[in-house]
């Protein structure tokens, strides 16, 4: 994969995974949007939204918006967002101190344009004209601001607009992505989704603690005749997001995505990554009113908060994980086992390539191989249909493994059929692969020696495969099967 398909060198997640051990980088990070988003909810509370709330109003909600389980990989991608409004917001009333030009300065560094912040400055750029409209003037700042960190983002992901806008040689696999056609019923199903859960890399944990709090403070308000105008934009907001999710899910979208394949490059639909941002404000709008109004609105908001913090806990990354595969990060990459890979092959892990069988290459990738196999949000077309004969006759098994590769294409996997949806506790029972339908010429020219496996492959030699050992450790859950290209 040439260098220009993968991410900016300019990020603060690449220098911590490149200059500390792998588990200390995550650990850092993890830490660090925790604090982020501790302190850049409260400070938005505090100045812009509640500004006479109790002190215990702030930190109930500025800690439920930290501890969610925020996409690490991402960065400030969501956890980043209430400090950057923040900023925003102060600059917006004409607080020009240099600490609000140096969120939005650094931010982009440390976060992604293409899933948050593209369509969070879109809609303060619809802030600043609505701004513009009421006040029959610009605020040349507030729009400075927007124009800025629009700017460093392009500069920061300066690979990806040489990619998208100029190099006419590169063609993405996301080209050929198809939608999947929606009926109206399954568009419903994809709002009441984003309106409940919002969406795996963006999970803002609102059900049903914060939408319980919300019903409080809407029906106190209702019954008193009282307004909150910032409670009734952000649930618009929330609202407005979940159906434009649905109406991109649905077949009309799907089919001008197809007339018009560029379309497929980008997904229109990402305002679902200010959800959490959203909820969190909502949270905070709602037991502000249900702390000053309601009778013993204190012990209720106290209660709101324990048992938010429990869901918290219950949807934590740990405990999902966990429950869906029941190893630990040590036991998940094995590093002990592939050492001894390395060593029986002898050879510097530079001087081959490998294939890898029910487990996820980045293991692979994590313990120093070179692979052949890969998750990529972009990666040339023409290597998708190389690595297409491959797996044809594996993708020709099973309806969903072979939509999930022609329609999507990230995991570029040798998928089997037979440990499709199985996770490594699942393989280690000693199961067996009983025929592995792959291409093993089409994978060697693809420039692979060796396939990894974590169960074994039973007609291996039927396709061109030599079992040459394999590898397992009485402290690790799944084993390695070490196969080499005849």
């Amino acid at each position: 994969m040439p260098r220009k398909a993968l991410g900016s060198e300019f990020n603060v997640i690449l220098w911590l995974y490149y200059f500390l051990p792998p588990f200390l980088a995550y650990t850092i990070n993890q830490l660090i949007l925790r604090l982020v988003g501790f302190i850049g909810m409260y400070l938005l509370l505090k100045r812009h939204f509640l500004p006479r709330a109790n002190q215990a109003v702030l930190a109930i909600s500025a800690l439920s918006f930290a501890l969610l389980p925020h996409w690490a990989i991402g960065g400030l991608t969501v956890a980043g967002q209430p400090l950057v409004l923040f900023a925003f917001l102060n600059i917006r009333e004409k607080d020009l101190k240099l600490i609000n030009w140096l969120i939005i300065l650094l931010v982009p560094l440390y976060s992604s344009f293409i899933l948050s912040y593209l369509f969070f400055l879109f809609i303060l750029f619809m802030v600043s004209i609505y701004d513009w409209i009421a006040a029959k003037k610009l605020n040349p700042h507030f729009l400075a601001a927007i124009v800025l960190m629009t700017a460093i983002y392009i500069l920061v992901e300066y690979r990806l607009v040489l990619n998208m806008f100029f190099d006419l040689d590169w063609i993405s696999h996301r080209y050929e992505r198809v939608g999947t056609e929606s009926s109206i019923m399954s568009m419903l199903k994809s709002i009441i989704y984003v309106l409940l859960l919002s969406q795996n890399h963006s999970w803002s944990v609102h059900f049903p603690i914060i939408m319980i709090a919300a019903g409080l403070a809407a029906i106190h308000l209702q019954r008193s005749g009282k307004h909150s105008p910032k409670l009734l934009v952000i649930s618009i907001l929330i609202l407005v997001i979940a159906l434009f999710h649905g109406i991109n899910q649905s077949a009309l979208a799907s089919g001008i995505r197809e007339m018009f394949p560029q379309l497929n490059l980008f997904n229109y639909d990402r305002f679902y990554f200010l959800n959490p941002l959203l909820w969190g404000l909502l949270f905070g709008l709602s037991i502000d009113i249900i702390w000053k109004n309601l009778n013993h609105g204190k012990n209720v908001v106290y209660g709101l908060a324990v048992l938010q913090l429990v869901v918290l806990g219950y949807r934590s990354e740990f405990l999902t994980e966990m429950r869906s595969s029941g190893i630990t990060y040590r036991e998940f990459y094995a590093a002990e086992l592939f050492n001894e890979v390395k060593e029986y092959i002898g050879s510097p892990v530079d001087t081959y390539r490998i294939g890898s069988v029910g487990f996820h290459p980045g293991v692979a990738l994590y313990n120093g191989f070179s692979t052949v196999d890969m998750y990529s949000v972009n990666y040339e077309l023409n290597y998708k249909h190389r690595f297409r004969k491959v797996i044809a006759g594996e993708l020709e098994k099973n309806r969903a493994m072979k939509d999930n590769f022609d329609n999507w294409g990230n995991r570029a996997y040798i998928f089997s059929s037979e440990l499709w949806l199985m996770s490594l506790s699942d393989m280690a029972g000693g199961m067996t692969i009983s025929r592995l339908n792959i291409d093993t010429t089409a994978l060697r020219d693809l420039g692979c020696k060796f396939l990894v496996s974590a169960v074994e492959i039973s007609n291996a030699p039927d396709i061109s495969l030599k079992l040459l050992n394999k590898f397992n450790r009485p402290d690790l859950p799944w084993m390695i099967y070490l196969y080499s290209l005849e």
